[in-house]
């Protein structure tokens, strides 16, 4: 592994002990992550929806394991959590085998472009649906 993946191996461990920690403290404290976030300016604004509008929601359904709700909510969300794993598990299953199974997934840039396409196609359908028909896909 070289050293770009193995920082961003690394960081992908990192970041799994971060969000189970927190899902852990969500579950014994029954804290909402959605009552510690800020509201969307641009929603209370103009009533629009933002690029990042269910955002929130889309990870708490995600981490709930309703997976089809976490996509209504925000496509960009479960499309990360699948790159995500098939990195971590590709890598993890190269590091064990000590580099015999090579099929580690590499960082791509493509990975980012694609999630910045879902980010700006899922904000222009919301909005489009609601200026056309009032019909509100999220509340």
């Amino acid at each position: 592994m070289d050293s770009e993946n193995k920082g961003l191996y690394i960081t992908g461990w990192i970041l799994f002990v971060i969000v189970l920690i927190a899902f852990l403290l969500g579950e014994v404290f029954s804290i909402s992550l959605s009552s510690i976030t800020a509201p969307c300016l641009i929603h209370s604004l103009f009533g629009l929806y933002c690029p990042g509008c269910g955002g929130t929601r889309a990870v708490m359904s995600l981490m709930k394991g309703e997976i089809l709700q976490s996509f209504i909510y925000h496509p960009v969300v479960p499309y990360t959590a699948a790159i995500y794993m098939i990195y971590m598990v590709t890598n993890t299953i190269q590091l064990v085998s000590k580099g015999k199974i090579k099929i580690g997934m590499k960082y791509k840039d493509i990975y980012l472009w694609i999630a910045l396409f879902i980010i700006i196609l899922n904000c222009f359908i919301k909005n489009i649906v609601y200026i056309g028909w009032g019909i509100r896909i999220i509340k």
